[in-house]
């Protein structure tokens, strides 16, 4: 597993007040570990937005980022179930996602083979940019 992984950051504009207690952030960006093109991963994301959508699940845009931001992989934070968020993992050749209860960040391998590792506090993690107009 990528120890990136472990050091995330997570940046948004417009989550709501009272997130979900139990959801999944998850992207369709750069599979693999395999860096791609912005335009490529905006497409892949727009992909992985349709299938959220047709999943009747909501959904908010959450971008994942390396501490000092010089890495950052826009995906979404959706309320679908960790099963759902395999699958999607899986089709869009994630290494893994994340998964949150209550305000417990834990990255899940996309594949069952290694362990759930528990990575403290989401809410510690999270940016909340201001949006002016």
């Amino acid at each position: 597993m990528n120890p990136h992984y472990l050091s995330v950051v997570f940046i948004s504009r417009n989550l709501p007040a009272k997130l979900p207690h139990e959801f999944i952030v998850v992207t369709a960006c750069n599979p693999m570990d395999e860096i791609l093109d912005q335009a490529i991963n905006a497409r892949r994301n727009l992909r992985l937005q349709e299938r959220i959508r047709e999943s009747g699940h909501e959904f908010w845009e959450l971008t994942g980022a390396s501490p000092d931001l010089s890495h950052m992989e826009p995906g979404f934070l959706t309320n679908a179930s960790k099963k759902k968020g395999r699958r999607w993992m899986s089709l869009f050749k994630q290494r893994a996602f994340y998964h949150v209860l209550g305000d417990e960040l834990i990255l899940l391998p996309t594949e069952k083979k290694e362990p759930p590792m528990a990575m403290g506090s989401f809410r510690k993690r999270l940016i909340q940019e201001e949006i002016t107009g």
